[in-house]
């Protein structure tokens, strides 16, 4: 087992990974149909496109796993009850405050269709003292290319949501995304010593590590280009997303093999949480009808007011919560979430 480390550039994955989806349902606004000529239209098109929240998703759920597993895979002593309520704690109470300031807000059903991630999240935590001892027991390759089997065949069956990765409703997508959370597990495994990384991936981290602007792009063209695929139903991102995690899972092993500092994305990442829950609150300009006639102003004041809300609530809810959550988990500073 390695000493366990800090990595800090996950909270900057973190909080590019929030804002992508931020970005995801607000790109488009300062484009609007009915105030710009049809000149535009590619244009607007094109911003939907360079921001995929449902790719920047993925990117969340490998860092989730990874941080729930790395500690234990450290050799942390795993103890059921203080977990649950560390976790319950952690991701319930935010949960529970942004929930009722939506619905005061008049924006719930906006939260509503970003909570399928936060479900899934719920899930795998609940999960997870069984994964672990399936890690242990039945590996976690084997583990990790079962689930996605898994995941494929389930996904034959005929879907009314387009292929979508929430096709068959917030109920089973879990076990859709679940190869993704595991990619996070066997990372963690990979960066604790307590298995061993395969040659290619190596070798292939090495290369990647003198390249990393070029992979980042890559890995951005990627997203847009799978985004359009699940768009136009050619490869639905109920099967490329799953497999999207493998990708992730070896460029973040190459980034951190770097050693990485405190920066001020790192602690705008912190937030990261809070940006997800509270984003929403941007359609509250739409109901109050002061969006006027300039589509610019209008996508200001909702980036603006997006910001803002994000900001209060993170200090005011979630970094409360969170050192309580520690307290009862008795985790120390690092990647614990």
């Amino acid at each position: 087992m390695s000493e366990r480390r800090t990595f800090h550039f996950l909270n900057v994955v973190r909080f590019l990974s929030a804002a992508w989806v931020v970005m995801a349902h607000l790109a488009a606004s300062p484009l609007n149909k009915s105030v710009f000529s049809p000149e535009f239209e590619w244009l607007r098109k094109g911003l939907i496109v360079a921001f995929s929240g449902v790719s920047a998703v993925m990117v969340f759920f490998v860092v989730s796993g990874f941080c729930i597993h790395y500690p234990y895979a450290s050799g942390r002593t795993f103890r059921s009850m203080p977990f649950y309520l560390q976790r319950l704690t952690r991701i319930g109470l935010p949960l529970l405050v942004a929930a009722v300031l939506h619905h005061y807000a008049g924006t719930f059903l906006w939260l509503k269709n970003v909570l399928w991630a936060v479900y899934c999240e719920i899930i795998y935590y609940a999960l997870y003292p069984l994964l672990r001892i399936m890690l242990q027991r039945v590996g976690a390759y084997r583990l990790l290319l079962g689930s996605l089997v898994v995941s494929w065949l389930f996904c034959l069956q005929p879907d009314n949501g387009y292929g979508h990765i929430m096709a068959y409703q917030a109920g089973w997508t879990w076990l859709v995304c679940l190869p993704v959370w595991l990619c996070g597990c066997v990372l963690a495994n990979w960066l604790a010593g307590s298995m061993t990384v395969p040659a290619f991936v190596s070798s292939m981290a090495k290369k990647i590590e003198g390249h990393l602007g070029l992979v980042r792009t890559g890995l951005w063209a990627l997203s847009s280009a799978l985004l359009v695929l699940g768009i136009r139903e050619i490869i639905p991102f109920k099967y490329s997303l799953p497999v999207s995690g493998l990708v992730v899972l070896v460029w973040l092993y190459a980034e951190l093999q770097r050693t990485n500092q405190e920066s001020w994305l790192s602690r705008f990442g912190l937030a990261g949480y809070s940006i997800y829950l509270m984003h929403p609150l941007a359609e509250l300009p739409q109901l109050l009808q002061i969006s006027g006639t300039n589509p610019v102003i209008y996508w200001a004041l909702r980036l603006v007011l997006t910001v803002s809300v994000s900001v209060s609530f993170y200090f005011i809810v979630e970094l409360p919560t969170h050192r309580l959550a520690r307290h009862f988990g008795g985790a120390r500073r690092g990647v614990s979430r």
